[in-house]
């Protein structure tokens, strides 16, 4: 995630009603969902181990400028540290937790609503899944798109396996990040360390939006970069 693209993102989600009624997304303080990445603990499978060290910067930045605009009870759901098999933070700081504990204390989110994904995959994905499938037509779901897309991909797996896919009609993907949405933690050669087999291999964006039946709504964030 680079810092620019993000902060140009939130920034635009200072005027959050324009910029999504601008691209006709309809937003009227509907729900928000939000993933991220983040890890700090290496995964030595990759080329990059870490993520990028402004994503824990980018974090508390963007949960203030959500508070600012009285957005916290629609936020239901954050998760974080989002690279799926990589390693629980046992030996590096955990930098996101830090930022995302922060953010809940000094502007009052719910606690109950954020995930460490290293920590408690299940649980994260478990909880995000869930949010997915309460969709409507009167409740859609505003999903903020910033890391990888294999945790993503899993969630809307869980929910077409259960059943509940036509919730995925009213699922808003909004990325920051055309890289991120193609990145491969597992199954891109140019960085496994090792190869990895195919039933390992992780997924693209479009891989998720095919899986959902192209029911998601997807957006990418195009503004120039300054």
């Amino acid at each position: 995630m680079n810092i620019k693209h993000l902060l140009l993102l939130i920034i635009s989600y200072g005027c959050l009603p324009s910029l999504l009624s601008a691209q006709s997304l309809g937003y009227k303080n509907h729900r928000i969902a939000i993933s991220a990445d983040g890890n700090n603990q290496a995964d030595n499978h990759h080329f990059w181990p870490r993520a990028d060290p402004d994503d824990s910067g980018a974090t508390p930045a963007t949960l203030a400028i959500l508070a600012k605009l009285k957005l916290q009870d629609q936020l239901v759901h954050f998760s974080y540290n989002n690279f799926v098999d990589a390693p629980p933070h046992t030996s590096e700081t955990n930098h996101m937790k830090i930022g995302v504990e922060g953010g809940i204390k000094h502007w009052n989110f719910d606690a109950d609503r954020f995930f460490d994904v290293s920590a408690d995959f299940e649980a994260a994905l478990s909880h995000l899944a869930k949010e997915l499938e309460k969709s409507s037509s009167e409740d859609p779901l505003y999903f903020i798109h910033m890391g990888p897309a294999e945790f993503f991909y899993r969630v809307v797996e869980r929910v077409v396996n259960e059943g509940k896919a036509d919730a995925l009609e009213h699922v808003y993907v909004i990325s920051h990040s055309g890289y991120n949405d193609n990145h491969l933690r597992r199954g891109d050669p140019k960085f496994d360390q090792a190869p990895v087999a195919e039933a390992d291999k992780h997924h693209t964006i479009q891989e998720t939006i095919s899986l959902s039946g192209n029911r998601l709504q997807y957006k990418i964030y195009k503004k120039p970069f300054l």
